[in-house]
């Protein structure tokens, strides 16, 4: 596995020799027994990716760990603390999980509690006696060893693993391995990337940038304000971990069978004991249900039961779950949510006893139990203090609560689920807990109710990932037979569309991905009005017109009346009106070639070899041939002359383009109107002008989701007159879709207006014009755009010399993990050889955004020299 920081874990802790003392203390019995406790326990027999181990795991936090501090130690030149202390907060890191045991947080949350009734013991406490142990194996009679750790760094060490400083100090290395102030340290940084990694997941937190945008102030690390966010991601994929995975309601059952298991056979192997003998803790892992299985003792025959369900995957069943209102939960405690409980609630004759049933209460939160951790989080801006951020001050859509209570219940006879979910929400509802229940996710002869052949939608209220459709494929050929709860629906698709690209990040798309509240809620009223039924919504059909005047207007289309109607139709995206366009300029020609007796089987379109994909379509479904002018090196444009010597009588337009989709360059429209009209008059044709996107131009395509500012889904086509739409066409025109998008882009031209509008580009040209001059200050990239708003506003860049190591494809692929989608490509036919990558400036795209682009660009460039410098291959 390799971090997204392109860090290796592992290979780098013993090929840096900074790290050769750590060797020693890697190559000891209580470190290699590691390597046989399952990170995630029992989570591997429900995801077979998640194999990865606590060895592994404590490599990579200890790696992190070092490189943290360093250059925390090394950038700042900070006096607090002294190299030494660096190889302690390294030591404490690689040891900090030495103390799990068997399947680990199962060992930790079911067993010990269990076996000695202690709730407060935790692992990292048992950490620091095998660290004890460790220390004296690489340590001589004479008291030294490798690393030269004394006394003093011995206790340190130990504070560090547990994250407590006994003299109140509270210096920043506190905050590294295990941070009691905030919760934002290296195990969760290694943690959260390698659970991801494993299971198959996507997290969009950064921790390598989050490293680097930190720093100590106040003896306190504090990060770049910028980080907010990102800091926010982490927690919420810690929450997302723990819902989704940690208390998968499978795994919690085997988590019940694992405890049971080494329970029954603690009289044995004194496993309780051992927990205070660092000699015996080291018999303990994973492999001790393997040593039961094989032992020759006739008192473990309950514990190897218990194992052999395991093995044939007879498990104990998840019966129901409650997510408990926080208002409620006072209401749940040990005297009316027990066992006997439940079993007094029993409806019918079947018998149930305290042993058939399993009550699992427990809490998923943020990191600081009901509180926002990044509350306790110091920032720091342009000036050398920190400050703490409040999230009004940052987004709205950061939550509320921070924690979720829950109370699962399971059978351990899975033929008593039904008679215990029966007797359990009895229970619920004389409690007065007005909560909804899961009645599917368990019983499959309770998942719809049928009544006189209606089918009854049954009620639930399991945390989605308690439900069974948690654990099945998604439909994906056959529509489902059965049906289920809306939240459910909503919340499995939204996990799904959680894999997209951010659409803010998106700088590939010219397509709109912000609209004002208002715009939205218009959209969301009108979502159900299908804009063919014109009697039906008359008022929409006149926004539309309304749009269409306006555009033509815009676009200086010759109007004798003010009061005249355009001629124009809003579409489907600029695509349609392209293929609107063609059809109307073939027709035409048609009927021109007709008049004469000539033939009309060899219609032809001029354009750019560099127009959209939608062109060719328009002319291979249409039956036209294409006549390319293709690019050169240096010119990645329309040459007007060799477009204009292309023309023949069987030309039906010249396309010329406002706004290349490659370079953003606008074509020169009035000199291929000069020379077509002189070609026009000397042959006595009457070839067109369509643009894409004005005496020669007949018609025009435009996007209203692109720089209309509107949300995908809308284009508009507008003719110069009548006259040059064939009437045949006219009925074939009618907008087949939602009224919704045409509405929104008439609340976007009223709404701005000219002034609103120029201020919204002149913005965007700016931010076009300054993000090309910091690219080319780099030096690394030459800009083949336009600036000044003499193109798109967009910045269509190259690098500036050929790189033996990496391409631009390369650092399009590496500004991905970052999430920014940047795309690379080849240029037109006839100038592939040139890789270009492109940025487009939408009207979300702020200049904050662009500097941080800026910075993660550079970013990209310095792994490269870094690699290049190892000889490491992009591939």
């Amino acid at each position: 596995m390799t971090y997204r920081s392109d860090d290796e874990i592992s290979s780098k802790i013993f090929n840096d020799p900074i790290h050769d003392w750590a060797v020693n203390f890697i190559d000891t019995p209580q470190f290699q027994r590691l390597r046989n406790i399952k990170q995630l326990g029992t989570i591997y027999y429900v995801f077979p990716g998640a194999s990865h181990n606590r060895f592994e795991h404590c490599l990579g936090t200890a790696y992190l760990a070092n490189s943290w501090a360093k250059r925390l130690f090394e950038e700042q030149n900070l006096e607090q603390i002294t190299s030494d202390d660096v190889k302690c907060v390294t030591l404490a890191a690689l040891c900090h999980d030495l103390g799990h045991g068997p399947f680990s947080t199962v060992f930790e949350d079911h067993v010990i509690p269990r076996l000695t009734g202690n709730n407060q013991w935790k692992h990292e406490d048992n950490s620091k006696i095998m660290f004890e142990h460790m220390f004296k194996c690489v340590t001589d009679e004479n008291g030294k060893n490798d690393a030269d750790f004394d006394d003093k760094d011995y206790n340190i060490i130990r504070d560090l693993i547990t994250g407590d400083d006994p003299q109140n100090k509270r210096t920043f290395i506190f905050d590294i391995v295990a941070n009691k102030r905030n919760s934002i340290d290296v195990d969760k940084f290694d943690y959260l990337e390698r659970d991801c990694y494993h299971l198959g997941m996507k997290s969009k937190f950064e921790f390598s940038r989050l490293m680097k945008f930190s720093r100590v102030i106040d003896d306190q690390i504090a990060y770049q304000h910028k980080e907010y966010l990102n800091i926010s991601e982490m927690f919420h994929t810690r929450f997302s971990l723990h819902a989704r995975i940690y208390n998968h309601r499978v795994s919690k059952a085997l988590d019940f069978m694992v405890a049971d298991a080494l329970c029954e056979a603690n009289h044995v192997l004194k496993i309780s004991d051992a927990i205070n003998d660092g000699e015996e803790f080291l018999k303990l892992s994973d492999n001790t249900l393997h040593v039961i299985e094989y032992m020759q003792d006739s008192s473990l025959i309950k514990s190897k039961e218990i194992i052999n369900r395991i093995r044939h995957r007879k498990l104990y069943k998840f019966v129901d779950e409650c997510l408990i209102p926080r208002e409620y939960r006072s209401r749940l405690n040990e005297t009316n949510l027990n066992k006997s409980e439940i079993i007094r609630h029993k409806i019918g004759n079947e018998s149930i006893s305290e042993d058939d049933i399993i009550i699992h209460k427990f809490k998923i939160n943020y990191g600081k139990e009901d509180q926002n951790p990044l509350d306790y989080v110091k920032f720091y801006g342009n000036s050398k203090e920190s400050f703490n951020l409040k999230k009004s001050e940052v987004s709205y859509l950061i939550p509320e609560q921070y924690d979720d209570e829950i109370v699962a219940v399971y059978a351990k006879d899975p033929e008593k689920d039904k008679p215990i979910q029966d007797a359990f929400r009895a229970l619920m509802k004389e409690l007065n807990l007005t909560v909804k229940f899961n009645q599917g996710s368990a019983l499959s002869d309770t998942r719809i109710e049928q009544n006189n052949g209606t089918v009854k939608s049954p009620v639930y209220s399991t945390a989605v990932y308690g439900t069974r459709w948690a654990t099945e494929p998604a439909p994906r050929y056959e529509i489902p037979e059965e049906e289920m709860p809306p939240e459910v629906a909503y919340k499995l698709i939204k996990d799904d569309l959680m894999l997209d690209g951010n659409p803010s990040l998106n700088l590939a798309s010219f397509v709109t991905t912000y609209m004002e509240k208002e715009a939205e809620k218009l959209m969301k009223e009108n979502l159900s009005k299908n804009f063919i039924d014109y009697e039906e919504y008359p008022v929409s059909v006149e926004l539309q017109n309304r749009c269409v005047n306006m555009i033509a207007r815009l676009f200086n289309a010759p109007m004798n009346d003010p009061k005249e109607e355009a001629m124009g139709v809003s579409t489907v995206g600029s695509s349609e009106a392209i293929m609107l366009s063609v059809l109307a300029m073939k027709k035409l020609w048609q009927k021109r070639m007709r008049a004469k007796g000539k033939p009309t089987d060899r219609p032809n379109l001029v354009m750019s070899a560099s127009v959209q994909v939608c062109w060719e379509k328009a002319t291979r479904y249409l039956e036209v041939e294409e006549k390319f002018v293709y690019l050169t090196e240096g010119e990645y444009i329309l040459d007007p002359q060799k477009a204009v010597d292309l023309v023949d009588e069987n030309t039906i337009g010249v396309c010329v383009i406002l706004g290349s989709t490659y370079t953003g360059h606008y074509e020169d429209a009035k000199t291929v109107n000069d020379l077509l009209m002189e070609k026009n008059l000397e042959n006595g044709w009457d070839v067109p002008i369509h643009i894409d996107a004005a005496s020669g131009v007949r018609s025009i395509n435009v996007s209203g989701h692109k720089y209309g500012l509107c949300y995908a889904g809308i284009g508009w086509g507008i003719w110069r007159s009548a006259k040059y739409l064939p009437e045949e066409l006219i009925f074939t025109v009618n907008y087949l879709g939602c009224a919704s998008h045409v509405i929104a882009q008439y609340y976007v031209l009223i709404r701005l207006g000219r002034v609103g509008f120029t201020a919204i580009m002149r913005n965007l040209m700016n931010t076009s014009s300054i993000l090309a001059t910091k690219l080319e200050e780099t030096g690394k990239f030459k800009i083949i755009s336009d600036r000044n708003g003499n193109g798109l506003p967009l910045v269509a860049f190259k690098l500036s010399a050929k790189e033996v190591h990496y391409d631009e494809f390369d650092v399009a692929k590496k500004l991905r993990e970052r999430g920014w989608i940047v795309p690379a490509y080849t240029m037109a036919p006839n100038t592939e050889h040139i890789k270009v990558l492109r940025i487009v400036v939408r009207e979300d795209f702020s200049r904050e955004r662009c500097d941080v682009l800026v910075e993660d660009i550079i970013s990209c460039l310095e792994v490269f020299l870094r690699d290049k410098g190892t000889g490491k291959s992009q591939d």
